[in-house]
């Protein structure tokens, strides 16, 4: 049993195990065949038998490398065939992608509970929208500018705070700790 389940699992022993019986049942058909039409001990039937066998072993070589030529073909087809699927799989996700709805920008004003929000709308329009669960909670806070679905209005995604560089140059992150009294040359200026 342990020799015949390798021999399954093995093709192309498989096959050749196959080939090899195939071969000795034809032989042995010709053989017998010829046998019975003409004597057995001539010479003529000596080296037609001989002729016939060759005859038979060459083409058996032919078809067997014939055979490893399509199954050779037959695994590049399939290898084309899986990153053909696999391109298809990426170019239909593109086209889904560029059917979807355009998200509207909003900014989140104040979460609710852990389904509902506040949100003001890029046109200033105010809504309560429900949120998606797979957004972590953390990011929701206030102020947080969020991607809404156009047709239901739902908080979509978080989206990373726009950075403008003149904007971000005027902004006041922190209070500095510097008085007027350590600015020097403004005495003139300030009296």
């Amino acid at each position: 049993m342990n020799r015949l389940h390798r021999q399954l699992m093995n093709p192309s022993l498989l096959s050749r195990k196959i080939n090899d019986e195939l071969i000795h049942c034809w032989l042995k058909e010709d053989l017998i065949a010829m046998g019975t039409d003409v004597d057995r001990t001539s010479d003529s039937v000596n080296n037609h038998r001989d002729d016939d066998f060759l005859k038979l072993e060459t083409e058996f070589r032919r078809l067997q490398e014939k055979t490893q030529e399509l199954i050779s073909e037959r695994t590049h087809i399939e290898s084309e065939l899986r990153n053909v699927k696999k391109q298809a799989g990426r170019l239909e996700e593109e086209v889904r992608h560029l059917r979807a709805h355009p998200l509207i920008v909003g900014t989140l004003q104040d979460v609710l509970d852990p389904e509902r929000a506040i949100v003001r709308s890029s046109n200033g329009t105010v809504f309560q929208v429900s949120l998606n669960q797979r957004i972590e909670p953390e990011l929701l806070k206030p102020g947080t500018r969020v991607a809404l679905n156009q047709d239901t209005l739902s908080l979509v995604e978080v989206l990373h705070d726009a950075w403008d560089p003149i904007v971000s140059g005027s902004e006041m992150v922190e209070k500095p700790d510097i008085t007027y009294d350590m600015g020097a040359g403004l005495d003139d200026e300030i009296v």
